[in-house]
């Protein structure tokens, strides 16, 4: 049988922990609706929340999309925050390997929170997006939401967000 290729490894592993992200996200994301509404403290049209059983009952209302809305997006960016980790950690192992040999312990921890830093930078304009979405604050799409914080000096204007917009 022959040998698969490294690149090809790292692609179905990165893959599998792309897939995983998604399906965790599948069961967990109604409460990350909850948690975000309740966070937000109010509907959209400004009736605040009483409690946490006050967001599922008017959430419920909705029906499923009330507990499924903005998950296209934020299954986008699980994917992609997991893939994207992957790969530049993968990165930075290699090389750290290659210039200092063994990868101990502090060096695994550094190279980790270096990833993931890098990885925030270009994953957290998707995760403002579905924000804005689950809590009523943008209607539409990934796209749609990415053009109204553009109008409104998202991209490295009004400061609310890392490095693009918020």
């Amino acid at each position: 049988m022959p040998e698969r290729s490294p690149a090809l490894d790292s692609l179905v592993q990165a893959a599998a922990g792309g897939a995983a992200a998604c399906a965790t996200t599948l069961v967990l994301y109604p409460l990350d609706v909850v948690k975000t509404r309740l966070n937000r403290g109010s509907d959209e049209q400004g009736v605040p929340y009483n409690n946490i059983f006050d967001v599922i009952s008017r959430q419920a209302k909705k029906g499923v999309r009330g507990f499924y809305s903005g998950m296209q997006v934020k299954l986008m960016q699980d994917m992609l925050r997991s893939m994207a980790f992957f790969y530049v950690f993968t990165y930075f192992k290699r090389a750290y390997k290659k210039k200092y040999g063994k990868v101990g312990m502090w060096a695994n921890l550094v190279l980790g929170y270096l990833s993931a830093s890098l990885n925030l930078v270009f994953t957290m304009p998707v995760e403002v997006a579905n924000t804005r979405i689950i809590t009523g604050i943008s209607k539409g799409g990934l796209f749609k939401t990415w053009r109204e914080l553009v109008g409104g000096g998202g991209f490295l204007g009004g400061g609310v967000g890392i490095c693009f917009f918020s």
